[in-house]
């Protein structure tokens, strides 16, 4: 078979026929070569991932110790002595812990100097705390302070549409 191919090529009239078969032979055997390596390749990729997966599953499972050895019945307690109910120890007891200061508003707080320094034996007393009126909040409660307020926080806060909530 190989000398009758060999004489329809050479029988042919056409010079750049010959050479044109050969070179889509040629290119025909380099694709097939390939294209067994890439598969070789991917099912060597895909038996590594399989193992992979295979370890991944073994050292997530849990230790079979316990399944080996054999189960004992718990110890039978003597019939004639009671039950005893074990409670934990109580806790130690907290101190309780202070409620929290809450500052009062700066417009509540009393204008006073700073208390001359006393030595470091001597307690220092708490300053004052003056609480908040009915008519203290009546006064600043008001449409027109409310008003005013608002104008402020709006004058110290990025423009509306730069804010991050704007669309809400």
């Amino acid at each position: 078979m190989h000398s009758l191919a060999l004489a329809i090529l050479a029988d042919s009239d056409n010079p750049g026929k010959p050479v044109f078969i050969a070179i889509v032979i040629a290119i025909w055997i380099i694709g097939s070569i390939v294209s067994s390596i890439r598969k070789a390749t991917s099912s060597k990729r895909i038996q590594d991932e399989k193992v992979k997966m295979r370890a991944t599953r073994r050292a997530m499972q849990l230790p079979a110790v316990a399944q080996n050895q054999p189960k004992r019945p718990p110890p039978k307690a003597p019939l004639s002595r009671k039950l005893v109910k074990r409670r934990p120890p109580p806790l130690p007891a907290k101190a309780p812990a202070p409620p929290p200061r809450q500052r009062a508003p700066i417009m509540m707080q009393p204008a006073e100097p700073a208390p001359p320094r006393q030595p470091n034996n001597a307690a220092a007393r708490p300053a004052p705390v003056r609480t908040a009126t009915a008519a203290a909040l009546n006064r600043w409660l008001s449409p027109t302070t409310m008003r005013q307020q608002f104008i402020l926080t709006e004058l110290l806060q990025p423009p509306i549409t730069m804010r991050d909530n704007h669309l809400l």
